[in-house]
């Protein structure tokens, strides 16, 4: 393929993005971004060495870079380009080791500064913990240090590796290359075994990573609940009583120097924090001013809020009554009608409450404060409900935001944001209509004018208002689990674990994303319509293309995820949404596996229109119904298995969808490792219209029940990957360039 022109500055290759072809560097330098650390990449380096269908890392362009695409992604394909190009085994061989080397001491690096943070923070708080104790000054509580997990590491570079690197590069290089270079087999396998030893390593570096910026808030952090802060308050007090402090100040210069040679923390913050203490006279701590922090535990934080929303004292004051009869109740999730109507008017008042709130957070000189954060993020009003515990521990969510937020995963808050800004279109209501069709269907029951139909289109406001009213108050009740019970003010007794652990986090998200993906790949993947250039070739041809959705965080701890609806718009390529709660004791995995399956369900539907069900158009959703309509007729089923169906129908009401969530969910968890759990019938459905990837297909094609169904899936695969690569050459004959959806177009079929 032709070469690949970036300009400094701009990203190669992003992080979690699928590996259609590795890179060669020809020229210029490039920046492998490895947790906190970074490697850098020459000319003749190996972009996605040691990658395997996803890459691991952000790659930026340094200065301008040259790169090739190679078309070598597996260790056969691998083996098949060394052996019809000898003088490729040097150039990866040498790169290999020698990037590998680079990650193993990016690791060694991000290692020792974890290591170094954890020792920081214990002798610290032991060196707190004993001058309180010596001085017989209070010790002020730090509850985050019950909640710090031991450093341990599930991806790790064993000793003997580092020293096996440090040997053949420092010592033999050489001798190793030229050695390795002589046998294909020889060459591939030390390719691949320092590609496998850096895809491990670099898992490492991001587990260090995600430790440190987890944890880091425990030496600073913007609400003042840190070691730092403890230290500091302790030396005040202890100049005020005419005590010794230099033990106390040598500590608080220790971190002043960790936290600006660290990188993980944001310059202003270190400014803000660390020139209050440069510039403290402890000798005039008597009357110097310090600024304290006010503890949640003494704070009202409900009146805050109210505050915040611009109630005034009467309405502030009916909210609050409310709010403290609920909190007297012996039983909380009693379902008698009293309770319900309090809960169900609480409710209502929450949803008000939010809207003034949100849109006020947008006002010029009112200060977002944590409490607001944790409101808007998460549902929290009052310390009583939410417990003292789990509001510290929400208190010290609102410094870690960023972790609930991606490209595609946002807060509500964040969701909200991104529609008053335009960024982003309201959703469906629960009546399946959009915005604008809801315009149109008030306007036809008289709710609203022409004129106001058209002066509503373009106010985002409104959209806003319109989102909080359907998706967030449905999508609220429906992750929460119990509609009956359901409160949407976060109450401590929903958490039986740590708000961290129980947090939905980004990261999260993407992970159970890839579980899926790797097992059903064609999931995300649509038939668009490809973007042509104007040379006359392609220009009516579909592609498949991936689009993956949007994962809304509900503010609430609940047990449910939902698929509110398969695409954004009208158009076939907009991304799907799901709704997830923000905190949650389930496995998130059966979570997502759920909620695909009726995602897979209502694409089909979507696409197919008024043909869902018509089996002269197969479809998975035609062929599904076709099979449980006429499950009794069909000879491929047993008697045993026709009243399995019944039973299953039973349970799922007569729903169709239903039943096939719970065989994609068997498909999915049993199906994919060999252990049969669904009928012939159902398996062929499933082969046909969600395949697993050749990796699995590989270990199960020996086993008689698949044989048939993957060989002809292979077969269509492989007219797909001949037909588009004669249409590809013509295409680059003419003059185009192979675009990013052309690979992944080519990409789906290989798989």
């Amino acid at each position: 393929m032709a070469a690949i022109t970036v300009n400094a500055g701009w990203p190669v290759v992003k992080k979690g993005e699928k590996l259609t072809q590795i890179y060669m560097v020809q020229s210029g330098e490039v920046s492998m971004q490895i947790g906190l650390g970074e490697a850098k990449l020459g000319k003749n380096s190996i972009i996605g060495i040691m990658t395997e269908e996803w890459f691991l890392c952000n790659y930026n362009a340094l200065t301008d870079v040259v790169l090739v695409p190679i078309a070598c992604r597996t260790p056969q394909e691998i083996k098949r380009l060394l052996a019809s190009k000898s003088n490729y085994r040097a150039a990866f061989l040498n790169a290999a080791v020698a990037q590998r080397h680079q990650v193993l001491t990016v690791y060694f690096n991000i290692h020792k500064q974890t290591k170094d943070f954890c020792d920081m923070i214990n002798r610290l708080y032991d060196s707190y913990q004993t001058y309180c104790l010596k001085t017989g000054l209070d010790e002020q509580p730090f509850q985050k240090m019950a909640s710090l997990e031991p450093f341990e590491l599930k991806h790790r570079a064993e000793d003997w590796e580092v020293a096996n690197s440090n040997a053949i590069i420092s010592k033999h290089l050489t001798d190793y290359l030229r050695f390795m270079q002589q046998d294909d087999a020889l060459c591939v396998a030390a390719i691949m075994e320092a590609g496998r030893q850096q895809r491990r390593v670099i898992q490492g570096c991001d587990e260090m990573t995600t430790y440190l910026n987890t944890n880091k808030d425990m030496l600073l952090s913007d609400n003042n609940n840190d070691l730092f802060y403890l230290f500091f308050e302790l030396a005040v007090r202890a100049s005020r009583n005419n005590l010794d402090i230099s033990t106390l100040t040598a500590s608080l210069d220790e971190m002043c120097t960790y936290i600006k040679s660290s990188g993980l923390y944001d310059p202003s913050l270190v400014k803000t924090r660390l020139s209050q203490y440069e510039g403290y006279d402890f000798s005039n701590a008597a009357g110097g001013s310090f600024n304290t922090e006010i503890d949640i535990a003494n704070e009202d934080c409900v009146t805050h809020i109210l505050t915040f929303a611009g109630y005034d004292l009467v309405e502030m004051q009916e909210i609050k009554n409310d709010i403290e009869t609920y909190k007297a109740l012996p039983d909380r999730m009693s379902t008698e009608s009293d309770v319900y109507s309090l809960r169900r008017r609480i409710t209502a008042k929450f949803y008000e409450i939010y809207e003034k709130v949100f849109f006020n957070t947008f006002v010029p000189g009112l200060e977002i404060t944590p409490i607001i954060k944790m409101f808007l993020n998460f549902g929290f009003m009052d310390v009583e409900l939410a417990g003292k515990e789990h509001s510290y521990e929400l208190l010290d969510l609102t410094s870690k935001l960023d972790m609930f937020s991606s490209e595609n995963v946002y807060t509500i808050y964040a969701w909200l944001k991104a529609i008053l800004e335009g960024r982003k279109e309201p959703s469906k209501n629960e009546f399946d209509l959009d915005y604008f069709e809801n315009l149109l269907d008030r306007r036809k029951s008289g709710d609203l004018t022409m004129e106001q139909v058209e002066e509503y289109k373009t106010k985002q406001d409104e959209k806003v208002r319109f989102e909080i009213q359907n998706l967030f108050q449905s999508g609220n009740k429906i992750t929460y689990g119990r509609v009956t019970t359901f409160f949407p003010i976060l109450c401590g007794e929903e958490m039986y674990n740590t708000a961290l652990k129980m947090a939905v986090k980004a990261q999260d998200i993407a992970d159970s994303f890839r579980y899926i993906r790797d097992i059903d790949y064609s999931l995300f993947f649509r038939d668009v319509q490809f973007a042509g250039n104007g040379l006359g070739l392609m220009e009516n041809e579909r592609m498949q293309q991936e689009i993956l959705p949007d994962v809304i965080l509900m503010p609430i701890v609940g047990t449910k995820a939902n698929m509110w609806q398969e695409i954004a718009g009208k158009r076939s390529n907009t991304p799907g949404r799901y709704v997830f709660p923000i905190f949650t004791g389930m496995e998130l995995n059966e979570l997502m596996v759920e909620t695909c399956g009726r995602f897979r369900w209502e694409l089909c539907r979507r696409i197919q229109g008024v043909h869902w069900n018509d089996i002269r158009d197969k479809s998975l959703t035609a062929e599904y119904c076709d099979y449980l309509q006429f499950y009794r007729k069909n000879r491929e089923l047993s008697a045993e298995g026709k009243e399995k169906i019944k039973t299953t129908l039973q349970q799922c009401r007569n729903s169709y969808r239903e039943v096939f969530v719970k065989d994609y969910i068997n498909w999915i968890k049993f199906e994919a490792v060999g252990s049969f759990r669904i009928n012939k019938v159902s398996r062929g459905i499933l082969t046909r219209y969600c395949p697993f990837p050749a990796k699995i297909r590989a270990e199960l094609k020996s086993n008689p029940v698949y044989q048939n169904a993957f060989n002809k899936l292979e077969i269509g695969q492989q007219q797909s990957i001949k037909r588009y690569t004669t249409l590809y050459n013509k295409f680059e004959e003419l003059g185009g360039t192979i675009t990013e959806q052309m690979k992944e177009n080519l990409l789906y079929y290989e798989m």
